[in-house]
């Protein structure tokens, strides 16, 4: 009877992780990231870095906002809407990469979180 007992508590772990890992794959969820840097020099405008961002896997594009702070110093703010699995698959975009890519010279500490958007 124990060793029954432990077998078939066996087989239910066993379903239920690989339950979760189909079910992670399959269920979605939209996450609203808000992240920001200072940057000391830039291009003249955000379009191109917005049309990026709008083409990246995963991201609702009507969600899209790149905008410049008037704060000393000047900050690049970017908030969007992604769709992604619970293994937050598609990945975040890298925008540091593309931030540098397209001219901009962010600050050390990078784009981080910003927190919830206002």
């Amino acid at each position: 009877m124990n060793r029954r007992f432990t077998i078939i508590t066996a087989l239910l772990a066993m379903a239920a992780v690989l339950l979760l890992g189909v079910a992670g794959g399959a269920i979605r969820a939209s996450n609203i990231y808000c992240v920001e840097t200072e940057f000391s020099a830039a291009p003249a405008d955000d379009a191109a870095f917005q049309d990026w961002l709008e083409q990246q896997p995963g991201v609702v594009k009507h969600t899209v906002h790149v905008e410049r702070t008037s704060t000393t110093p000047p900050k690049l703010v970017l908030t969007f809407v992604m769709v992604q699995n619970l293994w937050r698959k598609p990945s975040f975009p890298h925008v540091e990469t593309k931030a540098i890519e397209l001219g901009y010279r962010i600050g050390p500490r990078g784009f981080r979180d910003q927190g919830r958007p206002k």
